[in-house]
C-alpha cells in the first residue's frame, strides 16, 4: 500500500508540473509590442523571439538589406494583378530611379507573361502571391483558397526559382479561412496604407496626386501595373518621392527587423522605439 501511495503522489506531482507549464505558455505573446497586425485569438505576445525566426522562413535579416527602415525614410511601392506588357514600363522607371518594388502577381497572368515575371525577379524586385485568378478568397471554401495560393506559388517558383513569401488577398478580403490558409503556407497578408484608387480613376494626374498626398514613411502603397494611367504616373511618383527623401524598398525590406507572423495583416512598418 505504501508503494502504491507513493506512485500516485509522484504521478500527481508530474501532472501538476505540466499544468503549470501549460498555463505559462498560454500567457506568452509572440507579437512585438506596437506591431500593426490584426491578431487572431485573445492574447497579444511580447515574449523574446529568436532573431532569425523570419530567416528560417526564407525572409532575410534586416542587416542583409541595403536600407535600414528603422532609421531611413522608406516606402514600399506595390503593383497588383500583373504581369502584363505594361509591367515592362514600370520596370524601366524603377531601374532609372534605382528603386525596388514588390509585384503581387496573378498566376494566370504570369503564365501568359513568364518573361516579364522573370525580368522583375532578376532585377531584384520582390514577387508576392496574389492568387491564381483574383477570386475573392473570403467567399471560397478552404480547399479552393489553398489551391489558389499553391498554384500561383508553384508557378512563380518554377519560372523564377524564387518562392513567394508574401500573400495579398484580392480586394484585401480576408476571414478566418483565409488566415488559416495563409498560416499553413507561412505567408503574412500584406495589405496597404495608401490606395490611389487607380482601379477606378485611371488618370495619371489623379493617381499621382493621391499617392503623394497620402504617403508617409513606412507606408505600403497599392497600385496596379495593369492600368495604363498608373504606368504613366509611376515616373513622377518616383521622382517626387525621391526629392522628398524617400528610399524605395520591397515589402520584406520595409518590414525587416520586425517579426512578421503568417496569416497576420500588415499595412505599414510597425513603429518601434528604434524608428526615427
Amino acid at each position: 500500500m505504501g508503494l502504491a501511495a507513493a506512485f500516485v503522489a509522484g504521478v500527481a506531482a508530474v501532472l501538476m508540473g505540466l499544468l503549470v507549464l501549460l498555463v505559462g505558455f498560454a500567457d506568452v505573446d509572440l507579437v512585438p509590442s506596437g506591431s500593426s497586425v490584426r491578431q487572431e485569438g485573445k492574447k497579444a505576445y511580447r515574449a523574446a523571439v529568436a532573431p532569425d525566426v523570419n530567416e528560417r522562413r526564407g525572409i532575410r535579416r534586416a542587416d542583409r538589406y541595403p536600407h535600414d527602415c528603422s532609421k531611413e525614410k522608406c516606402v514600399a511601392l506595390t503593383f497588383d494583378d500583373g504581369p502584363v506588357k505594361g509591367t515592362g514600363r514600370v520596370l524601366d522607371a524603377l531601374a532609372r530611379a534605382k528603386a525596388k518594388a514588390t509585384f503581387f502577381v496573378l498566376g494566370s497572368m504570369a503564365a501568359e507573361e513568364p518573361g516579364m515575371l522573370r525580368r522583375a525577379a532578376a532585377e531584384g524586385h520582390e514577387i508576392g502571391n496574389h492568387t491564381w485568378d483574383h477570386a475573392d478568397l473570403s467567399r471560397l471554401p478552404a480547399a479552393r483558397i489553398r489551391r489558389e495560393i499553391r498554384r500561383t506559388g508553384d508557378l512563380v517558383t518554377r519560372l523564377t526559382g524564387v518562392t513567394p513569401r508574401l500573400l495579398r488577398p484580392p480586394y484585401g478580403a480576408s476571414n478566418r479561412r483565409v488566415v488559416r490558409a495563409a498560416r499553413s503556407f507561412g505567408l503574412p497578408q500584406i495589405m496597404w496604407a495608401v490606395d490611389p484608387q487607380d482601379w477606378r480613376d485611371h488618370r495619371p494626374a489623379s493617381v499621382t496626386h493621391r499617392v503623394l498626398k497620402d504617403v508617409q514613411p513606412g507606408h505600403i502603397v497599392l497600385m496596379h501595373d495593369i492600368q495604363p494611367g498608373t504606368v504613366k504616373a509611376v515616373p513622377r511618383v518616383l521622382k517626387t518621392l525621391k526629392r522628398r527623401g524617400y528610399v524605395f524598398v520591397t515589402v520584406s525590406e520595409l518590414l525587416a527587423g520586425e517579426l512578421t507572423l503568417p496569416g497576420n495583416e500588415y499595412r505599414e512598418r510597425p513603429e518601434t522605439e528604434e524608428d526615427v
